[in-house]
């Protein structure tokens, strides 16, 4: 635009500079035929090049602002035919934008040409059109014009907007996906999902429906600004309400107003939350149906644009992810609940149990020796009963402090005082503990800790033939660490992870469950150390 605007202006130049020769050579016949020629070629020249531009060019006289020509390109771009444009005059096509139009003549005043994105013209029918507009100061018959050069601006800015919506969009999914990965837990997942879909898509209500496979039927499973009343009310609806509305944009429903659909189940319900607008995107994950993700709005004039069905889309894609892996989360729990379960079992059976059945033989065995007037023959039998009882006693601290203490709501350092005090000590063991106590971690990361903490612990007991024991629990740079140190036999722990012994395998599952690293130390007739660390909430 500007290399079309220099030629312009080079050729009215032109056109002036042979003017001034023509004057010059007034008179001289052969002379002045030439240079009324060339005036007369520039003039074509120029002639042409306002005619064929693609931009629409627009000349203004700056006295009374009147249109005094247009070329073709602008008749096309503001609707008027060209015996139109004389009867015109500028505010007529910039309508209230006569400030911006007056500052822009100002600056090619005092410039000699100049350019702005500032004005907006207005076409025939009415419609607004943002240009960008360069000028240029000519006179013709004695009177001073303005040259304009204008372009119409609508395609970049709608493309611009475009980038810029995309742009809001990748954030929004970008920011949900932080969120919702961050979370495990169910219930917390479904709050995220409402209300990150409220927040991008900048309405009151969002809401997760779950699909029940056997009834085929849909029921709210969290909802986000709506009162506890809508799900205690809303009635199940059946797939086939919403596979009966199918849209071009993939969600099963869009109902820009109540009043189009007056059969719509729990229409009096909507009502009465003051829902007008509904958008509704199905959760699916690997061909399996999950639910539905819902948005709704509460202003009539609000509709649901194919932008923001796309944005439903993506945030419909990323909440049937962490809703699957929420739901497999608790599974995993459940499964491993099962198994402490079937652990705790097989430790009873393999410890307790035979000690008690030990113990009815020595009893049975020490109540004959008595009959028999044997006292120092039962006495001997009543002591290995007592060791095996003590024993017995040993096993049965350790199993009940394998379910969760109830010190652990007190915080982890407490959890592991009380359960030195309450099983090593009583074993016998030296205990040390070094605890910084305002260490605060998520429930589900304590107890992962602990649990390690445990394991390491019952080993000591059961394995190392150790005198002591210490355990430190500490903050250093942004991470907690927990270490749990003895001075027994020790023992190799290639070897003994590989034969899947003394419970290592397990220690290193629960410290990949919280991102948390896990070191053990130890060689034979070294004693043993074992290091967690996983990053501090705080």
């Amino acid at each position: 635009m500007q290399d079309e605007e220099k030629n312009q202006s080079q050729l009215i130049t032109e056109l002036r500079e042979l003017r001034q020769r023509l004057a010059v050579v007034d008179g001289l016949g052969e002379a002045r035929g030439q240079v009324r020629s060339t005036i007369q070629e520039s003039d074509e020249r120029f002639r042409q090049m306002f005619e064929l531009s693609n931009d629409a060019i627009y000349l203004i006289d700056l006295q009374d602002q009147g249109i005094l020509d247009a070329n073709p390109a602008a008749c096309r771009m503001l609707g008027y035919g060209r015996d139109e444009f004389p009867w015109l005059t500028v505010s007529d096509l910039l309508s209230d934008g006569m400030p911006q139009f007056q500052a822009f003549v100002q600056n090619v005043r005092e410039q000699g040409r100049g350019w702005t994105n500032k004005l907006i013209f207005h076409t025939k029918d009415g419609s607004a059109l943002p240009s960008e507009t360069s000028g240029f100061l000519t006179q013709i018959d004695h009177r001073v014009c303005l040259m304009a050069l204008v372009r119409d601006t609508r395609e970049r800015e709608e493309n611009a907007r475009r980038v810029r919506q995309e742009a809001a969009r990748a954030d929004a999914l970008a920011s949900s996906a932080a969120r919702l990965n961050a979370q495990l837990d169910l219930d917390a997942v479904l709050a995220a999902v409402c209300e990150e879909t409220a927040r991008a898509l900048n309405v009151p209500a969002a809401v997760v429906l779950f699909f029940d496979p056997e009834q085929e039927l849909f029921y709210p499973a969290h909802t986000w600004g709506l009162p506890q009343f809508f799900r205690d009310e809303y009635v199940p609806n059946s797939r086939a309400v919403y596979e009966q509305h199918p849209q071009r944009h993939v969600p099963q429903i869009v109902v820009p107003n109540l009043h189009v659909l007056p059969d719509l189940p729990n229409r009096e319900l909507f009502a009465r939350c003051g829902i007008r607008a509904i958008a509704i995107a199905s959760l699916n994950r690997e061909d399996n149906l999950l639910g539905a993700l819902g948005a709704y709005a509460f202003d009539p004039e609000r509709e649901f644009s194919e932008d923001d069905i796309l944005l439903l889309r993506g945030l419909a894609d990323q909440a049937a992810l962490a809703i699957r892996n929420a739901k497999l989360y608790v599974q995993s729990k459940q499964v491993a609940a099962m198994e402490e379960r079937q652990h705790l079992a097989r430790e009873l059976h393999d410890s307790v149990s035979q000690s008690l059945y030990g113990m009815t033989l020595y009893a049975g065995a020490a109540q004959d020796l008595l009959a028999q007037g044997n006292a120092e023959g039962a006495a001997a039998y009543l002591c290995e009963m007592g060791e095996m009882a003590q024993s017995a006693l040993g096993e049965i601290r350790m199993l009940i402090y394998q379910l969760r203490p109830a010190a652990l709501e007190h915080g982890l350092a407490a959890a592991l005082q009380e359960r030195l005090e309450a099983v090593e000590s009583r074993s016998g063991l030296h205990v040390s503990l070094q605890a910084d106590e305002t260490i605060a971690l998520a429930p589900g990361t304590e107890e992962i800790l602990y649990r390690i903490a445990q394991e390491a612990l019952n080993n000591v007991i059961k394995h190392a033939c150790a005198h002591s024991v210490q355990v430190c629990l500490a903050r250093q740079n942004g991470r907690v660490i927990l270490e749990i140190t003895d001075d027994g036999q020790g023992f190799e722990p290639d070897a003994v992870m590989n034969k899947g012994g003394w419970g290592l395998k397990g220690m290193s599952e629960r410290a990949e469950q919280v991102q948390a690293r896990l070191d053990i130390y130890s060689r034979p007739g070294r004693g043993a150390r074992v290091i967690v660390e996983v990053m501090s909430d705080e």
